[in-house]
């Protein structure tokens, strides 16, 4: 289901591949943002007059009925507050630009001066987000450190033929059972998978090499393309790149800070292997909810709000399917519909929870849910290169 524009207050000031570019208001779901305050208005006029009804009888009643009223008083107050706390939380962040013209970094740049802030709507007090453009680094942290000098020591290593390297952060580096190298419980089981598809000996239909590490935003990925997880002994037949989700969830990038740092890593490859085929993986879809809901926030006990983030997944990778339609050679991934509990229709529907069999904390995926996007690889593979 494509994407709605919004066409008011639109600034049309900037060209990209040559076409004339729209910029949405830089706000949360514009639509609802238009009408929260005469909800608030609506809500707040019902409690009000049904308070001042209570009050009287608060007043004016014997023992009891004062108990009641107060009951009945804080009862209101409660609706009210959970209404609100609900509204707040339930709104997601949209992309302001469009992306599918882009042709190379030139574009990327002239796309991020059009960019008010690099941060996620109202999560401003927390955002750390970077220049998604600009590679960065995690020296000073070991593990890291260790983690990268592995990658790129596997990666020169590696004899014979080599079909997919998988580029990413803690989801891609998970294939090897491990968080920023170290032995993680919940992943140990997952080399097998990854071995089973991806290792010709060991009975995979493929070769694959699987370059992650934990924690990584985009520009710790682009860093790590131009610090020696790119060498020039290896030609994949693919590159297989999943990276994004740090950004947004982690450092509260706004989703289009996320999307740029996205296209600038295929950028990078394409300017290193032209020509090579690449293939972007969807953003996977997470949740702070307890029950794994993708369209709730979630208020924390230190009364930090988490916005739900699933409107602002699904504007990637809408972006992001639209863009590798628009390139030669890359190709978009959609594994959305993988990890959801109930039956996935589209992205749209409003009772979508992710299961928790597939995806253990609603953001990693389980033995389970590695065993099924894996096979979902391979027949993606099958259709772009098959053997």
């Amino acid at each position: 289901m494509p994407l709605e524009e919004n066409t008011e207050n639109i600034d049309t000031n900037v060209s990209v591949g040559g076409q004339q570019q729209t910029r949405r208001p830089n706000s949360i779901l514009y639509d609802a943002e238009k009408t929260k305050s005469h909800r608030n208005v609506v809500s707040a006029f019902c409690v009000g007059r049904h308070a001042r009804q209570v009050l009287q009888l608060l007043f004016s009643g014997g023992h009891s009925s004062k108990i009641i009223a107060s009951l009945i008083l804080l009862k209101l107050l409660h609706v009210h507050y959970n209404q609100y706390i609900s509204m707040k939380l339930g709104w997601g962040a949209r992309t302001v630009l469009d992306y599918s013209n882009v042709k190379n970094i030139e574009d990327l740049v002239s796309l991020r001066k059009r960019l008010d802030s690099l941060c996620f709507p109202e999560m401003e007090h927390v955002c750390e987000c970077p220049d998604p453009l600009t590679p960065a680094d995690r020296l000073g942290r070991r593990h890291w450190e260790q983690v990268t000098r592995e990658n790129k020591e596997r990666a020169i290593k590696y004899k014979g033929t080599l079909d997919v390297v998988f580029y990413g952060d803690s989801i891609t580096e998970a294939w090897l059972g491990t968080s920023l190298g170290l032995p993680h419980e919940k992943k140990k089981y997952n080399q097998e998978v990854f071995k089973s598809l991806f290792n010709v000996e060991g009975g995979g239909k493929y070769n694959a090499l699987a370059l992650g590490v934990s924690g990584d935003l985009t520009t710790s990925l682009l860093w790590r393309l131009q610090n020696g997880e790119l060498p020039e002994s290896i030609h994949p037949r693919v590159f297989w790149i999943l990276i994004g989700t740090n950004d947004l969830g982690n450092k509260w990038c706004s989703p289009d800070a996320t999307l740029i740092g996205i296209i600038r890593v295929v950028e990078e490859i394409k300017q290193k292997r032209p020509g090579s085929l690449i293939v972007i993986n969807s953003l996977f879809p997470r949740s702070w909810h307890p029950k794994g809901k993708v369209w709730e926030g979630r208020q924390k006990a230190n009364k930090i709000f988490l916005p739900q983030l699933w409107t602002s997944i699904i504007d990637i990778n809408h972006y992001l399917k639209l863009y590798s339609e628009n390139q030669e050679n890359v190709h978009f991934f959609d594994g959305n519909d993988i990890f959801f509990s109930n039956q996935f229709e589209n992205v749209w529907q409003k009772d979508l929870m992710i299961n928790k069999d597939l995806m253990y904390d609603y953001l990693h995926p389980s033995f389970a849910g590695y065993e099924i996007w894996g096979k979902r690889i391979v027949q993606e593979l099958d259709r772009l290169i098959g053997r």
